[in-house]
């Protein structure tokens, strides 16, 4: 039996031409769809008017990411640097039947690009631009024997902040992000493929510069006013004594993630087999 359902997808090709590095990029080309991300760490997932934003480890998404079809769906580890993708669907409307309970609004599948037998090929691109902007991205898909085939993929990027810190310091709402994935495919027969995917990001951004609409901006110590209430005046943030083990303030972030794929001839498309 066939059932209609809203989907909207992309192919990696179409993400590379406009530009996509991350979901908020992605949300402007995809009606009922919006991002809100003032951290990675604290990503919140529109879709037609409702959100999932709550970082509570014991709460269900509303809204479910997936790559290659295995949830990463905490808030904590869902938002991830898109690149190196085969394509990217976005369910909209109740699919608890195909996703599972944790997406009852919807849910967005991210499908990687999995290593090539027989084929070896390499790409590379940098981009540059204002306040320090950098990113370099590699790709290398290359044959190791005749059953077997490797494809390494990563990303570098890197901007300064925009927003001053009025206590000193780096300025907030930089990004510092470093993405690697691997990818194996061992094809012992014509019968039988597996694909193993292992991912790692981590981020080191700055700060996110969150000021108050009601109170002017002091120095804490003092109590001196140091800019008015406009936020792009500049933030006076400064960690209290003990946070986070009297660490600096900003992100520091790692993600992994990993999961198999295996197919007979007659299976499309490959099941997920373990993260």
């Amino acid at each position: 039996m066939a059932v209609p359902m809203a989907l909207t997808a992309f192919t990696g090709k179409t993400l590379d031409d406009r530009g996509v590095q991350d979901f908020e990029d992605l949300a402007p080309l995809t009606p009922g769809f919006l991002v809100q991300s003032p951290s990675p760490n604290a990503p919140s997932f529109v879709i037609r008017g409702i959100s999932s934003n709550s970082g509570e480890a014991t709460n269900e998404p509303r809204v479910s990411v997936f790559q290659d079809g295995v949830s990463i769906s905490k808030s904590r580890g869902s938002y991830v640097e898109l690149f190196d993708l085969e394509r990217v669907e976005i369910a909209k409307g109740p699919q608890s039947t195909l996703y599972g309970r944790g997406a009852l609004i919807g849910g967005i599948n991210l499908i990687q690009n999995k290593a090539r037998l027989g084929l070896f090929e390499a790409s590379a691109r940098a981009e540059g631009g204002g306040y320090g902007y950098r990113m370099g991205e590699a790709v290398v898909n290359a044959p190791v024997g005749g059953t077997l085939a490797l494809r390494l993929a990563a990303r570098l990027k890197q901007r300064d902040g925009y927003i001053d810190n009025l206590l000193g310091g780096k300025a907030f709402n930089g990004v510092v992000t470093q993405a690697y994935r691997a990818a194996l495919n061992w094809s012992p027969g014509a019968a039988l493929r597996v694909d193993v995917i292992g991912n790692y990001q981590k981020d080191r951004h700055p700060g996110t510069g969150f000021t108050s609409l009601t109170y002017e901006q002091t120095d804490p110590v003092t109590g001196r006013v140091l800019a008015s209430r406009e936020n792009w005046r500049g933030v006076a943030s400064i960690a209290a004594p003990g946070f986070e083990s009297s660490g600096a303030l900003g992100l520091h972030r790692e993600v992994w993630g990993g999961c198999g794929h295996r197919a007979l001839a007659d299976q499309q498309p490959f099941e997920p087999a373990l993260h």
